[in-house]
């Protein structure tokens, strides 16, 4: 939870910024200083990953030097399956975030995740802040994001096409965050048009188009609907991790009710991720709650293509620093190894939905 202190500076910095900056970027500002003073997690949800334990073959002729981790995302080769997932853009804080965190990306050969490009939609003037994630990492993939709102109002049309071409993103993520808004101050919560501009983006866009949600995970139902709209990429971002309602009601005092049913309201990473796993066709990517290796390792298991996490990573980069922070993924990655070596799994492709090497506890 946030605590009191917290809530207090962050309502105040928003109060006091908002003479100098724009709304979005005072939100931007504030979502750093929770991730940095609190943990605004699910209080009564899990990820769900909890309920599965590995089963050991230790009877093979497997060795570890046989053991590969590597993977293709986006056409560019990882040393694992993982992603820095998107945390902050546009503000000035994210220059040094983003080039440190791209900087290690490139090193380990992972993908990068930046925030939301919305703020290049006003103007261009932290252009920059964004671009440093290429320029540092130029052999991985870059990965932009935008909110379902500025696609449903028709927003993205004007701008949204160069900005992507200029930061040469391999691939755009569109944010499914209708909780987040309804909490917002100001929030959208039209998107009659909505299908309708999804379909006309993945068209027009020319780089693969994502659909992820924002820690509320996607219901089967939901799954359906974005494979009907045309997706062919999928991040699942369930409950169990960030809970965005909490960071939100932050921000919007006069909608300060939520209480712990919104948040804590969605369908857990796993569970979510098992309806996906359904669609072999769809590329899928798990996050929320994606916390240690083993979570990465069930994740695929449970038949994720690639994981990615965010408030860990930020935390961990925030407390403890840049060197810290590349200890930690290196050691996520050797564990993954070490459990693909545990359970007899010789590459990515054999572990992607190998539930053979998990068990599911009863109750």
């Amino acid at each position: 939870m946030l605590s009191a202190r917290s809530r207090k500076v962050a309502k105040i910095v928003f109060k006091l910024n908002g003479i100098n900056l724009s709304e979005i970027e005072n939100r931007k500002k504030i979502h750093l200083d929770v991730f940095r003073n609190g943990n605004p997690i699910f209080s009564k949800r899990k990820t769900g990953f909890e309920k599965y334990d590995f089963i050991p073959n230790s009877v093979n002729s497997l060795s570890l030097q046989d053991v590969k981790t590597e993977t293709i995302f986006l056409g560019k080769k990882l040393s694992f399956p993982f992603m820095i997932g998107s945390m902050s853009g546009g503000i000035d804080e994210s220059f040094k975030l983003n080039s440190d965190l791209s900087k290690i990306a490139e090193k380990l050969k992972i993908a990068f995740a930046l925030g939301s490009v919305r703020p290049l939609l006003e103007n261009r003037k932290s252009f920059d802040s964004y671009f440093i994630a290429r320029k540092n990492a130029p052999s991985v993939p870059v990965l932009g994001n935008i909110g379902m709102g500025q696609i449903a109002s028709g927003e993205w049309r004007s701008k949204l096409l160069e900005i992507i071409e200029d930061l040469e993103l391999d691939a755009l993520f569109v944010h499914f965050n209708k909780l987040q808004e309804y909490i917002q101050k100001c929030g959208d919560t039209n998107f009659i048009n909505l299908e309708n501009e999804i379909r006309e983006l993945i068209y027009e866009i020319g780089i693969p188009v994502i659909a992820k949600e924002v820690g509320g995970g996607f219901s089967k139902i939901d799954i359906d609907n974005l494979i009907n709209w045309g997706f062919k990429f999928i991040d699942v971002a369930g409950a169990g991790g960030t809970s965005w309602a909490k960071v939100e009601n932050i921000l919007s005092s006069e909608k300060n009710i939520v209480g712990e049913y919104l948040s804590n309201f969605g369908v857990s990473t796993s569970e979510s991720l098992k309806y996906l796993s359904a669609h072999k066709q769809i590329y899928s990517i798990a996050s929320g709650g994606i916390d240690n290796p083993i979570e990465i390792a069930k994740s695929l298991a449970l038949g994720a293509n690639i994981t990615s996490s965010a408030r860990i990573i930020y935390q961990t980069y925030h407390k403890n620093g840049i060197e810290e922070l590349e200890s930690k993924l290196e050691n996520w990655r050797e564990t993954l190894r070490a459990i693909m070596y545990l359970t007899g799994v010789k590459n990515i492709d054999e572990l992607i939905g190998n539930n053979e090497i998990l068990s599911e506890r009863n109750g």
